[in-house]
């Protein structure tokens, strides 16, 4: 790996950690989803259900789906698409929403 693609990888790691905060999430959903603009961002936090997944989930055949610790489990964050191989989604979870439904959000960074 060169000095370029280790800066990229490395860019890549924090800027999913950055997202997967429950505090950078509840601003993101308080300023895109109408539901939630009204709510303080304490709020929205605690209707976050468990913590978010990022890049975890093996995709090797038997190995989706587990439990990590105290963390949100059953839940496959990856995508096959033909001819492309398998994409991880970055950072995925669940919210309630005011229906008390909870629904899955999933973000995928992108450099540009």
């Amino acid at each position: 790996m060169n000095k370029e693609q280790k800066k990229n990888v490395q860019y890549d790691a924090y800027a999913k950690y950055i997202l997967s905060q429950k505090e950078v999430l509840a601003r993101i959903l308080k300023f895109t989803i109408a539901e939630f603009q009204d709510l303080e961002t304490e709020v929205i936090m605690e209707l976050i259900e468990g913590e978010p997944l990022v890049s975890k989930v093996s995709t090797e055949p038997g190995e989706t789906n587990q439990t990590f610790h105290d963390k949100i489990t059953g839940n496959n964050t990856e995508n096959t698409e033909l001819g492309e191989g398998t994409i991880f989604f970055d950072v995925i979870f669940y919210v309630r929403m005011k229906d008390g439904v909870s629904r899955i959000i999933n973000f995928a960074l992108n450099k540009n």
